[in-house]
């Protein structure tokens, strides 16, 4: 039981605990009964589930496992059995979703995964039979997603092999787009936890699992989902059944990989990758959370793994890990990729948290006996906090405040784990951010993060150093106990409130929330803290008051009545934003206050509170005086009360009255006055009503004075007042919340334990087992018999008499409006206020029918102390609803409605209560709350940091875990005032316990919800919406209304009365009003649509009727009863239609957004679902509804039709989309009437009428649907489309010229704009009908996968214009042929592009005719339409057609291969046999360039639909498409010799398709062989690249040597730029040698080298190659051509220039092609081959082969290094350091780069070594003057060279440290200082690196070097980084 539960009030408390697990197996058997008996009845088990949601919760820990058991498989089963019920099975899924998860513990079910599978598969991937909502669509997935996931570990034992199984086949085809579906349901069911079961082949199946990861690069979805499956098995594999040692590097290289970070001249983001279709990424967007957050979570759980003997290895990768990521967490190293940092130390350190407890808990309970992960030790804990702490102390100052906020948070977490190595930094970086001058923006992180620390601070209790400053090494500053620490931090900070620095002062006041928290009861005089407490608390006072002042807007007390109002409505000042602790620090201020201190703080807070006047701070102000009476009730009494009333008394004295005549008023600034001492009065009293007793007299003089006075401010301050008063006097609230706990037991059990240590408060858990909860428990106010009475008088005074005066007031209504009105206004006031302090309290009015005592009560536990009398709610409304028939002023009526809402709905006042203040709780316990884990600092960490006999739990401060209950105690009177009917036999509310009253008041409110004023309405919605939440009941009664009104029907007086008689036997409503709804809805057509001119009054009252009726119905209430009966259904589509006899402009966008709501919303009935599901017909109300929408749908079709008599084209539209949410049509004469229909809107003028017809046609033809359907409806929409294609010379002629008319003009871009600018442009209307059309068609996107074609983007080939051709060819293949031969020879008769839209429309009419196969069906002389006409054309059209049209053509043939293959129709080879046919040699380049397009969109959809690969099963189309990849091969090397670009580019997209389906493996598990034709493709694909490989190095010789020829004649003889030679001086005229300069001479090629071709035919080959090296990674067959493009490496490396102009384009594909490979995740077996390349090109010739090879080499040992061996790692730094010494600049300097990226990822000792070595050769070269600065040792005189390369040497390792100053790099800059004098280009290399050094180090990093090295040798340092300027 949790301990807020506990510690509730006793009654209700032992309510809780008793009665509650018993109400909760009762409602379990009451759901199981009521299952059993309506099984065929989903949609009657919804009335449980509020029950379930409320009571579950509170029971989990007390229930029996029977009953959870008998829950959960009763919901599964609802939902199981809830097809047809989609209410029914998306809010049930919520539910148990949210069950299994509470109560795992408890359940011991075991679930069948298949069903829920295949219940899955059929509501989401399945096109759905009919319609549904967005809205409905997008909660449903999240709820049975969330189920799917709960029960996994319920699956039964196996499941997770056969799931495997089942998705296996699916997944291994990764160019497939299904196998991204199949990875999302993979992730969805696959149960990781059986993995501790050690049940399943599992380090089998994650060796292939790694596989298929790594066989797509940079798919987000891909790598995210693959990741969180991973993280999920490394969590639960504790028994080590996978090979996690095994497999450790390339799991990190993943992990390395999720980071977009830039390297070298590398981009962060991507440049290719491989994109999943929108449809998964839509419907699995949950299953593929952020790669860089999912990795956090496997890098902990690996921690461990592999047993003892590989303990260490994850341990040793991660740290390898965050040494690369370090340097971006830096302030000045931020981007795009900060976002993906923050996320990873933030989950990381989330992650490590559970698995500390975890693994406590396991130890504890013994579960894991034999378990191979290692767990964490307390030398664990010290790595990972040594390894942490470096990015989270540079992040600590972060630019961004997610990373900040991170950072912060992460090194308060590590300082429980280290607090060593956390907390003397932590406290350094505050000291010196006090001290800084030119970062102050500092100080506020460093508070913050503080005072996140204050908690491991005082557990660990070391000394700390003040006074020393971070990265300073400094020992002589004194050391000082943490306590005293702390309270140097308490005073420093104390400036730091600051009215212009939010963010500073915000972070001091959760500083001393914080340390208060921490501290205990503090002490007046210095004991165990030395803190001075009057004077600090002086201070603190007084500051908190300076800030008020500046925050007091003196626009308030202004007599501008402008200025007034807008100062009125001043928003809260930042102290009381919910992210601020100014609340309860003032409280806890007060609560730990001693009497003496606290006395002289009240009297200092009375001086303040009395002697100002702040209106605009006055909530601020009073948070302050709530606080002191609270804590100090009579201290506040005397000093704050007294006071205030004396003054209040004086200064009301003559204040005007409501019955002085002439009425007069207040000054603006008498009414500032007034509101700031009353706001301050009622703050003060609210918490010190008992002790403010002897003041009542005076209060109820001041009471009576300000209702009696004529000032607005002053009745609402008198309200307020009298609401705090009854609050206090009647309110169970906690006495003492911030009284301190007992002090923690500091002798035992803790390191370092010290009994004399500081106390410290113990904190609590939120389990009632926890021993240190013991005599924590508040205690409450209860109400004193004084108290009760001093209420109850109020009572009497304000709110009965009140009633009865109003009553009076309201039969003399007339005489004096003005005077009268404002006392209506102040006996209102009176009302509300007296409401608004008892809240639930105030009995309920007794019910019409009595509940019976027999049923088991189901409500939740709360009560509260009656007070008033039984009748006192039935007066306020009788007074209530008798004003409101007198009273006309909107203000005063809203007012009226908010009492009457108020008095109705008990109950809700707390609830809202405990809302708004929830928010803020959780807000302040994430700033305040010590981890579970923190136990490893307090219970030691002995036996792996197990040595507690409790399970660790996160600990609050008791104050919090006060505030908690209190919260919980409001919430739970809330549900038990609110629903006190609630029992086993009523679990909803019937008519009969609404009591009369009730009933007539909500009676009144409904007519006021549609009044013409809108405050008026707002408040009676705001009522209504709370009645239909209490009685739900009322629902059936209030929609009939709403509907009325929408229909413009008269209104019923009394909505309520015969509402009984209308509900049938199964309590469903009979719809009364449904036949008038329909009789309207059809008269609406025969209303004239010219606007009649309305008054303004009348067009008010219109827009009030529409407004409410419109809220009534789109309320969530409403709109979940409406979708759940057929006859509200019915008559919501008749009142929306009936609703065009509504004219004004408001009006009518009312009625748009309310059709766009529902069809957000909309879900079928029940009954509807079934009939359509079964081919039944309609219910008869849907039927009736049905058969009058259909001539109303065929009202206008153009615009101009407005003003013609006819409907409005706006309902027109509305009647078709109505029509789309009722398909498919329940009969035949229904089908053949609505396909006729849409046929008849293609020809309108109305694109939303066209978008409808297209998307309620291609859905009546759908294939999927057609087979759904049963044969007689499918058969009448065959039938009517035929009929109206009777004419199919005139059909087919319209049918074009509208596939024209839909296309932009061909100088348009139809992607101009976004979505989102198309979005915020587009009309209610336009929205209501696109939304419709996309939902029924968004099964139907095409092509899923890697982007839309450009000409779809452009809207050139428009997709749905052929689905819609295709399924015409489908349903009626004679007729669409007949229909559309004609139109499409003659628009291909004339040139394409002279009339492109009518090309573009022929392109679409071909490939819909090609899709249905309607053209391959034999004619009846027995010869198909292809043969005899289209085949021709098509052919003739394809050659004719311009380049800019072939991509047309490609996509036109690309989707009738689509359609195609989707029914495996026999004509695939047919189609394959043209694509197959090839230009003859003498073609010009336009055909080959189209004729390549075309084979490689045809092989891109073989691929995608399985018929291309080594996994395609054997079939006719596969043996086509093996004889068209053929036909591609023996066509190659012809295709080769095309030296055209444009052709070398489509050709190497093709050959990249080809060969990587050819050459994909199939996974090492897999049991298949490949086919014969398989093996033989994979055989030629090999032998051709092989070949290319070859045939591509002797080419590039070929080039290089020619390049060669071409530079010696162009350079004079004799220039050089060796490093050595003359050329590396300055010149005369001092300048230094350009980056431009090229190598003298180069070493002359052999001349034997071979030359394989002419230089034309080699420059061919090896752009081919460069091109299919491009198109290969962005087509993304990047990882299964993996190695060959590696090899082709060395061949782009030595092409990057060329001084030849004819190459310098080869040049340019090359450079692009490498940098493009560099982002290539290459596997394992890939490495020895690039690194061997990369060794070669050591001594490649030119110079820029060698610097391209460093760029290269940058990337690559990054992104590889965990896959990197250790002879490789040194091969690749060998190579670095080797071209140091190169003899061309650029490289060198590239060299030094590249060496200062390499020193992060070696081991510690490898850079010792290193450094050591060229520090040694650094002495052999300083002269002897400079000798002294270093040491001794002279060695032998170095070339100039030599030392330039040393000074490289020495800049790579400044540069590898660009932010921290390690113990070794002061040696490294003294070196660097004495090479300066060296002449150019040493001295300039040097001067660089030690300026770089001061521009990248903070001061803190300068002030320690220039400490370690001393003042001479630092400014001689100085001097060379800065040399004094001539002009200085």
């Amino acid at each position: 039981m949790k301990t807020w539960t506990v510690w509730l009030p006793e009654n209700t408390a032992q309510e809780a605990l008793q009665e509650e697990p018993r109400r909760f197996s009762a409602l379990a058997k009451a759901l199981a009964q009521d299952w059993s008996s309506n099984s065929e009845f989903p949609e009657r088990s919804l009335k449980w589930i509020s029950h379930i949601n409320s009571l579950f919760p509170l029971v989990k820990e007390s229930c029996s496992s029977d009953d959870a058991n008998l829950a959960a498989t009763t919901i599964l089963d609802i939902i199981l059995n809830s097809t047809h019920a989609a209410a029914a099975q998306m809010r049930w899924s919520g539910v148990l979703s949210n069950l299994l998860h509470t109560l795992r513990q408890k359940l011991t079910i075991a679930i069948d995964w298949r069903p829920l599978y295949e219940l899955m598969r059929h509501t989401f991937t399945d096109p759905l039979i009919g319609m549904e909502g967005a809205l409905v669509v997008a909660t449903r997935r999240r709820n049975m997603f969330d189920l799917c996931h709960s029960a996994q570990r319920f699956f039964v034992p196996g499941a997770a092999a056969e799931i495997w199984g089942e998705l296996r086949p699916i997944i291994i085809n990764v160019h497939q787009m299904e196998a991204f579906e199949a990875l999302g349901w993979l992730s969805v069911f696959m149960p990781t936890q059986q993995v501790k079961s050690l049940d399943g082949e599992w380090n089998s199946w994650a060796q292939d699992w790694l596989q298929l990861w790594e066989s797509l690069a940079h798919s987000t979805m891909w790598n995210n989902t693959w990741m969180h499956l991973f993280s999920r098995l490394a969590k639960h594999d504790v028994g080590g059944a996978v090979d996690w040692a095994n497999i450790m590097p390339r799991l990190f290289t993943h992990i390395l990989w999720a980071f977009p970070v830039p390297v070298g001249t590398a981009t962060a983001q991507m440049p290719f990758g491989r994109h999943a279709p929108d449809i998964v990424q839509h419907l699995m967007a949950k299953e593929a959370p952020s790669a860089y957050k999912r990795s956090a979570k496997l890098a902990v759980y690996l921690l461990g793994q592999g047993g003892a003997d590989h303990a260490g290895s994850a341990l040793s990768h991660l740290q390898r890990l965050v040494d690369l990521l370090e340097q971006y967490f830096h302030p000045s190293n931020g981007g795009s990729w900060t976002k993906s940092l923050a996320s990873f130390l933030e989950n990381f350190l989330f992650h490590l948290g559970k698995r500390i407890v975890a693994e406590q808990s396991s130890a504890l309970q013994s579960e894991e006996k034999s378990t191979r992960r290692q767990h964490l030790t307390a030398s664990d804990f010290d790595a990972i906090t040594a390894m942490l702490m470096k990015p989270a102390s540079k992040a600590q100052y972060s630019k961004d405040p997610h990373l900040m906020s991170c950072a912060c948070y992460a090194m308060s977490q590590l300082a429980y784990l280290s607090p060593d190595q956390v907390l003397p930094l932590v406290f350094e970086r505050f000291q010196a951010a006090l001290t800084a001058v030119t970062a102050t923006h500092q100080l506020v992180s460093a508070i913050h993060t503080l005072g996140l620390c204050i908690r491991p601070m005082l557990l660990a209790n070391r000394p700390l150093r003040i006074g020393a400053a971070p990265d300073m090494m400094d020992t002589d500053t004194p050391e000082v106990p943490a306590s005293e620490a702390l309270v140097n931090a308490m005073n420093a900070t104390l400036p730091g409130i600051d009215a212009n620095d939010e963010a500073k002062t915000l972070a001091c006041f959760r500083f001393y929330c914080s340390a208060l928290s921490c501290m205990g009861q503090l002490e007046a005089e210095p004991q165990h803290y030395p803190l001075y407490l009057s004077e600090w608390v002086e201070e603190l006072m007084s500051r908190i008051f300076a800030i008020l002042h500046n925050l007091d807007s003196p626009e308030t007390r202004t007599e501008s009545a402008a200025a007034a109002d807008a100062a009125s409505t001043h928003s809260q000042s930042f102290l009381l934003h919910s992210e601020s602790m100014f609340r309860p620090m003032a409280e806890m201020l007060m609560g730990r206050l001693p009497p003496s201190v606290a006395e002289q703080t009240i009297k200092q807070l009375a001086r303040f509170l009395t002697t100002s006047t702040m209106p605009s701070v006055t909530s601020e102000a009073a948070v302050l005086a709530n606080s002191a009476g609270w804590m100090h009730p009579e201290l506040t009494a005397k000093h704050i009360i007294g006071p205030m009333l004396t003054r209040l008394e004086s200064e009301l004295e003559g204040v005007p009255s409501l019955s002085s005549s002439p009425a007069k008023g207040l000054s603006k600034t008498s009414e500032a006055r007034f509101e700031w001492l009353m706001g301050v009065l009622d703050a003060a009293i609210f918490r010190a009503t008992g002790a403010s007793l002897t003041y009542q007299a005076r209060l109820l003089n001041v009471l009576d004075t300000c209702f009696a006075s004529s000032s607005k401010v002053l009745q609402q301050s008198a309200s307020h007042l009298l609401m705090a008063i009854l609050e206090g006097l009647l309110g169970p609230y906690p006495v003492g919340q911030y009284s301190p706990a007992h002090a923690l037991d500091r002798s035992q059990g803790m390191p370092n334990g010290d009994a004399a240590a500081p106390p410290l408060e113990a904190w609590c858990t939120s389990s009632s087992d926890d021993t240190t909860n013991t005599n924590l428990a508040p205690q409450w106010h209860t109400s004193t018999p004084a108290e009760v009475e001093f209420a109850e008088a109020l009572l009497t005074r304000y709110v009965d008499d009140a009633a009865a005066a109003l009553v009076s007031e309201a039969s003399r209504m007339g005489d004096d409006q003005a005077a009268q009105k404002e006392r209506t206004r102040s006996l209102l006031l009176q009302i509300q206020g007296g409401l608004n302090g008892v809240h639930s309290r105030l009995p309920d009015c007794a019910p019409a029918d009595e509940p019976t005592t027999g049923p088991k009560s189901l409500r939740m536990a709360g009560d509260v102390l009656p007070v008033g009398s039984a009748d006192s709610r039935e007066k306020i409304i009788a007074a209530l609803l008798a004003a409101h028939r007198h009273v006309s002023d909107p203000i005063i009526l809203a007012k009226l409605v908010d009492a009457l809402g108020n008095v109705i709905s008990r109950g809700s006042h707390e609830y809202s209560e405990f809302s708004a203040n929830f928010s803020a709780w959780k807000n302040d316990q994430r700033a305040v709350q010590e981890p579970a884990f923190a136990a490893v600092l307090t219970q030691g960490v002995n036996n792996g940091g197990h040595g507690s006999k409790t399970i660790w739990k996160r600990r609050r401060p008791r104050w919090l875990m006060v505030e908690r209950a209190y919260l919980h105690l409001m919430f739970r009177t809330s549900q038990a005032k609110f629903r006190w009917w609630l029992t086993v036999d009523r679990p909803k509310a019937t008519l009969d316990i609404i009591p009369g009253p009730y009933k007539a008041a909500i009676a009144d409110i409904m007519k006021l919800s549609m009044h013409s004023h809108r405050p008026v309405r707002e408040s009676a919605l705001r009522a209504l919406d709370s009645s239909f939440k209490r009685y739900s009941c009322l629902l059936p009664a209030c929609i009939p209304t709403a509907l009325s009104a929408l229909a413009k029907l008269p209104l019923p007086d009394q909505p309520l009365q015969g509402i009984s008689s209308s509900l049938r036997p199964d309590g469903s409503l009979r719809l009364e009003c449904l036949p008038a709804l329909q009789q309207a809805m059809v008269d609406s057509a025969a209303t004239s649509s010219q606007p009649e001119q309305l008054s303004a009054s009348d067009a008010a009252q219109e827009e009030g009727m529409v407004g409410g009726a419109v809220s009534i119905l789109s309320c969530i209430p409403s709109s979940r009863e409406v979708c759940s009966s057929e006859e509200l259904l019915a008559g919501l589509v008749s009142a929306l239609m009936a609703s065009s006899r509504f004219q004004t402009p408001r009006s009518q966008q009312a009625i748009s957004m309310l059709g766009l709501t529902y069809c957000m919303r909309f879900m079928r009935p029940p009954a509807l679902s079934k009939a359509q599901a079964s081919g039944s017909d309609f219910p008869p109300a849907m039927r009736n509804v049905l058969a009058k929408l259909l001539p109303l749908s065929s009202g206008a079709t153009d615009i101009s039709s407005a003003s013609s008599g006819k409907l409005h084209w706006r309902f027109v539209s509305l009647a078709n989309t109505m029509l789309l949410l009722l398909l498919p049509p329940p009969t035949p004469h229904d089908a053949e009437q609505i396909t006729g229909h849409f046929v008849s809107l293609l020809p309108s003028q109305l694109p939303a009428h066209r978008a409808i017809s297209l998307a309620g046609l291609t859905y009546l033809f759908d294939l999927e649907i057609v087979k759904r359907l049963p044969a007689n409806v499918t058969g009448a929409c065959r039938k009517a489309l035929q009929a109206s294609m009777g004419d199919a010379v005139s059909f087919g002629s319209m049918l074009m010229k509208q596939l024209i008319h839909s296309h932009p003009s061909p100088n348009q871009n139809g992607s101009g704009s976004s979505r989102m600018e198309m979005g915020a442009r587009m009309s209610v209307d336009d929205a209501l009908t696109t939304a419709t059309a996309s939902l029924m068609t968004r099964h139907r996107i095409w092509p899923q996968g890697s982007g839309r074609a450009e000409a779809i983007l452009h809207q050139h080939f428009k997709v749905p214009h052929a689905t819609l051709i295709q399924a015409m060819g489908e349903a009626a293949p004679a007729e669409a042929l007949t229909a559309l031969s004609s139109p499409i020879q003659e628009a291909l008769a004339s040139k394409q592009d002279a009339d492109k839209p009518r090309t573009w429309a022929a392109a679409e009419a071909f490939a819909g005719l090609i899709a249905s196969g309607a053209l391959f069906a034999p004619g009846p002389e027995g010869k198909s339409a292809w043969y005899s006409w289209a085949r021709t054309l098509l052919q003739d059209a394809v050659s004719s057609a311009p380049l800019d049209l072939a991509s047309v053509w490609s996509l036109a043939l690309r989707f009738g291969l689509h359609g195609l293959c989707e029914k495996q129709h026999v004509s695939i080879g047919t189609l394959l046999e043209l694509l197959a046919e090839y230009p003859k040699a003498d073609a010009p380049t336009s055909a080959w360039v189209k004729q390549l397009r075309i084979s490689f969109h045809a092989i891109s959809e073989l691929v995608a639909n399985n018929l291309m690969g080594p996994v395609a099963p054997a079939s006719p189309a596969s043996q086509a498409a093996v004889q068209l990849q053929h036909s591609f091969l023996n066509h190659l090397p012809q295709l080769l010799k095309i030296p055209q670009e444009a052709v070398r580019h489509q050709l190497a997209r093709c050959v990249a398709r080809v060969c990587a389906s050819a050459l994909m493996d199939p996974l090492p598990s897999s049991d298949a062989s490949l086919h014969p034709d398989a093996a033989d493709l994979r055989s030629r694909c090999s032998s051709f690249l092989d070949n290319l490989i070859s045939s591509v190095e002797a080419d590039v010789e070929v080039i290089t040597r020619h390049n060669q020829s071409h530079e010696a004649q162009a350079l004079p003889n004799g220039s050089g730029n060796q490093l050595n030679s003359s050329s590396d001086q300055p010149d005369s005229s001092g300048n230094q040698p350009t980056s431009m300069e090229v190598d003298s001479q180069e070493a002359p090629a052999p001349a034997s080298a071979a030359v394989s071709s002419s230089l034309e035919e080699a420059k061919a080959r090896v752009g081919f190659a460069v091109q299919l090296v491009n198109r290969a990674l962005r087509g993304g067959e990047g990882p299964v051509l993996a190695s060959v493009l590696v090899r082709l490496l060395s061949s782009l490396i030595r092409i990057q220039e060329m001084a030849d102009p004819n190459l310098q384009q080869l040049a340019a594909e090359a450079k692009s092609s490498m940098a493009l490979l560099k982002y290539l995740p290459l596997p394992p077996d890939a490495m020895t081959a690039a690194v061997s390349i990369l060794q070669q090109a050591h001594s490649a010739e030119p110079w820029f082969a060698r610097g391209a090879a460093l760029v290269f080499c940058q990337y690559f040992w990054f992104r590889h290094c965990f896959l990197l061996s250790d002879s490789q790692m040194d091969a690749i730094l060998q190579l670095a350091i080797n071209m140091l010494s190169d003899r061309k600049l650029e490289v060198a300097q590239l060299a030094a780069l590249s060496l200062s990226g390499l020193l992060k990822a070696l081991p510690a000792s490898s850079v010792e070594k290193l450094r050591h070595r060229y520090l040694e050769a650094a002495k052999g070269v300083r002269p002897a003057k400079r000798v002294k600065l270093a040491g001794p040792g002279l060695g032998k005189e170095m070339s100039l060279s030599e030392k330039h390369t040393l000074v490289l040497g020495l800049r790579a390792f400044v540069l590898s440290t660009p932010y921290d100053v390690p113990d070794w790099l002061p040696s490294i800059l003294a070196a660097l200082s004495g090479l300066a004098s060296t002449p150019v280009p040493v001295k300039t290399t040097v001067r660089k690196t030690l300026g770089d050094f001061k521009r990248t180090h903070e001061e803190g990093g300068i002030a320690r070097v220039k400490q370690l090295l001393g003042s001479d040798q630092w400014d001689s340092i100085q001097d060379i980084a800065s040399p004094a300027s001539y002009f200085a």
